[in-house]
């Protein structure tokens, strides 16, 4: 039997507003039992992976409860910051070394091809195996030459550039990771696409048709639907919220869509966005767009009106000047964004700005 102490923090999983905790090994999902103090707490969804579920109210009421606890002691003045601990008891899921050649065999790496079910719960049974004989390793495979599970469970990308990979992709050395590149998060069985609404499939799979998009709660989506959404989303996010903010019909701004291949600019473009915008100014243009996943990357082009950064923002070591006269910097909210535009808009209509009385 297990017991652990373990946090409970809300979050949104798979779509789900939702309180979880996170076991250190696999659970049998019967055998599982919470416990604050001596009242038993019920998670309403467990799983053998070790997730809990529970719902926003009780996470609610528990802090709450432990908030209230924390104010009659008087060693607590400040309960803003609760932490939610609870002692878990469970049996530790067994995996059964019979059952190895289904998951760490060419021909049980194979079989699980065939549907999303099958490959989903192989992968899972490589986590539980290597969590529960931690000190063995796993055959490394390469799956549909974009993948790579390696030796302790986990997925990769493969890098392309240079790689061949060999007929066996076991051959290849634990110790190489040359052929690593990010972590990736696969689509599960029973994911849906948030925009579609459709189930993922294992052709989704093979042919690289999903996208993590962290910014919406780490949700999966088929690439098309993401473009979709991403290009209402920024629209709305950068065109209504930002530069309508700052740029009004007095400035003669006028905001055209750039497709991605035909920009020109110093910066490393997000390659799952089709296309940015361009601000055109009677001072002159800027280009706004997403940065990666969490920021609104702005430029303002070599014809825009000098202005010195510096001047402007004390310093500022997120503004970069290029040597052909752009000046960029990345904003990690609108707000910031508005912020940004809405000072050098400033600075420049007073520095330009005819003399009064004229």
């Amino acid at each position: 039997m297990v017991k652990e102490v373990v946090g409970m923090q809300l979050t949104n999983l798979r779509g789900t507003n939702c309180a979880i905790m996170k076991l250190s090994r696999y659970p049998v999902p019967s055998t599982v039992r919470v416990f604050d103090e001596d009242v038993e707490i019920f998670p309403y969804s467990i799983d053998d992976n070790g997730i809990l579920m529970f719902t926003v109210e009780q996470y609610e009421v528990l802090r709450a409860d432990k908030a209230l606890d924390m104010k009659a002691d008087w060693r607590y003045s400040d309960t803003q910051f609760v932490s939610l601990e609870f002692i878990v008891e469970y049996e530790e899921l067994k995996i059964d070394e019979a059952q190895r050649p289904e998951f760490d065999t060419d021909k049980g790496i194979l079989e699980s091809t065939r549907d999303l079910r099958s490959f989903t719960t192989m992968l899972d049974n490589r986590k539980k195996y290597v969590s529960y004989y931690p000190h063995r390793k796993l055959n490394e495979f390469l799956i549909w030459g974009r993948y790579r599970l390696d030796e302790i469970g986990q997925v990769y990308n493969v890098l392309p550039e240079g790689f061949e990979p060999p007929k066996n992709f076991r051959e290849v050395q634990a110790s190489n990771n040359d052929t690593k590149g990010d972590s990736v998060k696969l689509p599960r069985y029973g994911d849906t696409c948030p925009i579609c609404c459709k189930p993922f499939q294992i052709n989704d799979l093979i042919n690289a048709n999903f996208i993590e998009y962290e910014v919406v709660s780490s949700q999966v989506f088929h690439v098309s639907c993401f473009q979709t959404y991403i290009s209402s989303f920024m629209f709305n996010k950068i065109v209504s919220g930002v530069i309508d903010k700052v740029y009004n019909s007095w400035d003669q701004a006028v905001v055209e869509e750039i497709p991605r291949e035909q920009l020109e600019s110093s910066y490393h473009f997000w390659k799952d966005v089709p296309f940015w915008y361009k601000v055109t100014t009677r001072r002159g243009d800027i280009l706004v767009g997403p940065a990666d996943y969490h920021y609104i990357f702005i430029e303002w082009q070599k014809n825009f009106a000098s202005f010195d950064p510096k001047e402007i923002f004390d310093n500022d070591s997120s503004f970069k000047c290029q040597a052909d006269g752009r000046r960029s910097v990345e904003a990690t909210s609108a707000e910031e964004a508005i912020m940004y535009l809405q000072a050098v808009h400033d600075c420049v209509e007073k520095k330009y700005a005819p003399p009064s009385g004229t």
